[in-house]
């Protein structure tokens, strides 16, 4: 045979096999190499935290997966837990976007910590974890992938308040970085998990990254949706819908197939004092620049007064495009300034449905998260109704909000309310022998003065950038607020301080200035934050002593103790036992810090004070005596040796 004679049939079929073979091989060696090497892991959901290593926190990267290497991302707050579950623990994983990640307060203004507090109070005996896994702009397609790892960590309830990012969250309906229809997301996701895949798209965002000067003038919103808009009722806007129920119906059965309860809750938003971010006209053939005029004219009639105009040129408007958000909010004002409340409520309702850019979750995401609670034996929790009661009308707005959707801390103490009172009925993680009133947990939730400032700086930053008016608001981030706080704010928004830094150095300044309520604040809210801090808890208990709460001081200096045991936490723990009336258990306390290495005078002396209160007399004149011939000028040494001889005699007379 020549060389140019063609091949046998059998021979080419192999070489065409080869050809698709070989690249198959190589791709799953190199994959193989890579995990033999440990290189390119892809960013996991929980990391262990640096330095106490017995506890995990959600992983700030993890956002990666859903938005890209190539700049930054979103991801979940710190929020410390036990590796290992307790045996009494209580373990809750919250899911969802940016209001169940708290925006803008973070740290205790989250619905998660003010829901973890009051637990807490309500079952001391157990240890009550609330991990949020909440991150800015996620849709449910996030949700559905992380639900294997919140599996992994055994909560005993997932708590799920999701529904506002379907269209312009990551890998949403609308999102610039939408990755097709639920086959391609899907495939998406799945090659997240390949090693090669993520050394691959590491190299794509060094090579695209490094320019991160747009970033501070685009919001997160801006950049995923770069101006999109979406018609009620279009293929988009069902897209948006269909993926939320298959996601959220995947979500919640995966976890009743798990055996892990679901508390599923309707979301809310800004109704009354929110206009729509894009009004309209929707209908192709409308003339949009003269609809546009007529609408500014009518919203003129409006705030003149002429409420008959608006309401004639409103209706206009609505006959040339039924679907036009402008026209019906603002039928929804004149209807609420004449004090009609029922159909002020259902045209506010009516135009943020249809909003051209739906930040803003639709009215039938909560009919599909009814929907879902039925199909999956989900618990529903109505978050929106709560809301809704609270608000002046019954119409959700600026009292409980402070932009489009995210609550104030009145807003979120009411979310983490309507939970509350759905544990209390589902009867988790007992039946309840008792609940902490609503107006006591208000008044203990841990927002600080640095917290609200910081807020402020981010209410600000969001509501100056498109899509919010521009116009009317300076885009400066300095803070007008003047004394400590404020410094301390400012230099945590410039990056000369870390939050940590700032928290600690303001409770300091409180405790040398009186504030001792302020002071207990700052401590309990860094104990929420750092569980794992020794340091930080014995701080707060010796705050906590100094008030005169020695109950809440024992205990947060008996857990001081447990994360890293000495002879001087050990003794706080004795002192607050014996203070607190627990004799006996004083005792086993005192004598276990005796023997431990480090142990001061000041052991004997709380030793010998105990002894003689559960009228061990002898022991009590041994001990006192040690004190007095090892450290004679320790303060009131003397009167201990005099009131054991005492007692030591007259037990003797007896």
């Amino acid at each position: 045979m020549s060389a140019l004679d063609p091949l046998p049939a059998g021979t080419r079929k192999g070489f065409v096999v080869a050809m698709w073979l070989i690249p198959l091989a190589v791709l799953i060696l190199a994959e193989l190499g890579l995990r033999a090497v440990g290189a390119y892991e892809p960013e996991p959901l929980f990391i262990q935290v640096e330095g106490a290593e017995d506890y995990l926190t959600p992983n700030p990267e993890v956002g990666k997966r859903f938005f890209g290497e190539a700049g930054p991302a979103p991801g979940p707050a710190h929020h410390a837990f036990r590796a290992e579950k307790p045996r009494r623990g209580f373990r809750l994983v919250v899911q969802g976007g940016s209001s169940a990640a708290g925006f803008p307060y973070g740290h205790g203004g989250t619905f998660p910590r003010m829901l973890e507090q009051r637990l807490t109070r309500t079952f001391p005996d157990r240890l009550v974890e609330v991990v949020n896994t909440g991150m800015d702009a996620v849709s449910s397609w996030a949700l559905v992938d992380l639900a294997p790892e919140i599996v992994a960590i055994r909560p005993d309830a997932v708590l799920v308040y999701a529904g506002h990012n379907e269209y312009f969250g990551a890998l949403g309906a609308a999102s610039v970085n939408r990755a097709g229809g639920a086959f391609a997301t899907r495939l998406y996701l799945a090659l997240d998990e390949s090693r090669l895949f993520t050394a691959l798209a590491r190299l794509w965002g060094a090579l695209l990254g490094g320019d991160s000067g747009t970033v501070s003038d685009r919001s997160m919103m801006e950049s995923l949706a770069t101006g999109q808009r979406v018609r009620r009722g279009s293929e988009t806007w069902q897209r948006g819908v269909r993926q939320f129920e298959r996601n959220l119906t995947d979500l919640a059965c995966g976890y009743r197939d798990a055996g892990i309860p679901v508390f599923l809750g309707t979301v809310a938003s800004n109704e009354r004092h929110q206009p729509p971010f894009d009004p309209g006209p929707f209908l192709e053939g409308t003339g949009a620049e003269s609809w546009s005029q007529e609408y500014a004219a009518a919203q003129g009639h409006l705030a003149s007064g002429d409420s008959a105009e608006a309401t004639a040129r409103f209706t206009a408007l609505l006959e040339t495009d039924p679907d036009a958000a402008g026209p019906l909010f603002g039928l929804a004002r004149i209807h609420d300034a004449a004090g009609r409340t029922g159909e002020a409520a259902a045209a506010y309702a009516a135009a943020r449905d249809r909003d051209g850019l739906p930040f803003r979750a639709p009215s039938e995401m909560n009919e599909v998260i009814g929907r879902v609670a039925d199909a999956c034996d989900a618990v529903l929790v109505d978050a929106r109704g709560a809301i809704a009661a609270q608000s002046p009308l019954g119409i959700p707005g600026q009292a409980l909000f402070l932009e489009h959707l995210h609550p104030n801390v009145d807003g979120y103490f009411v979310l983490a309310d309507a939970f509350y009172a759905a544990l209390e009925a589902a009867e988790m993680p007992e039946t309840w022998s008792g609940r902490v009133p609503a107006a006591a947990a208000r008044r203990e939730v841990l927002v600080t003065e640095l917290d609200t400032l910081l807020a402020a700086v981010h209410v600000r930053r969001l509501i100056t950038r498109w899509p919010f008016d521009t116009t009317a608001v300076s885009r400066e981030d300095t803070l007008r607020a003047e004394g400590v706080p404020a410094a301390l704010a400012a230099d945590v928004i410039a990056g000369r301080r870390s939050w940590l830094e700032a928290m600690t150095t303001l409770g300091s300044w409180y405790t040398e200035t009186g504030r001792s309520g302020q002071a207990l604040q700052v401590g309990l809210t860094l104990i929420q934050e750092y569980p794992y801090s020794a340091d930080i808890h014995t701080v707060t208990a010796d705050l906590l002593r100094s008030v005169g709460a020695l109950e809440q001081a024992l205990l947060v200096y008996r857990e001081a103790d447990r994360i890293e045991p000495t002879a001087a936490t050990r003794r706080m723990v004795g002192q607050m036992q014996l203070r607190t009336g627990q004799s006996e258990a004083a005792l086993r306390t005192l004598r276990s810090a005796r023997a431990m290495a480090g142990a001061e005078p000041g052991v004997l002396y709380d030793l010998g004070l105990a002894l003689l209160t559960a009228g061990e007399t002898a022991e009590a004149l041994r001990v006192a005596e040690e004190l007095v011939r090892t450290q004679p000028d320790y303060p009131n040494a003397e009167r201990l040796l005099d009131r054991a001889r005492a007692d030591s005699a007259a037990a003797g007379a007896n």
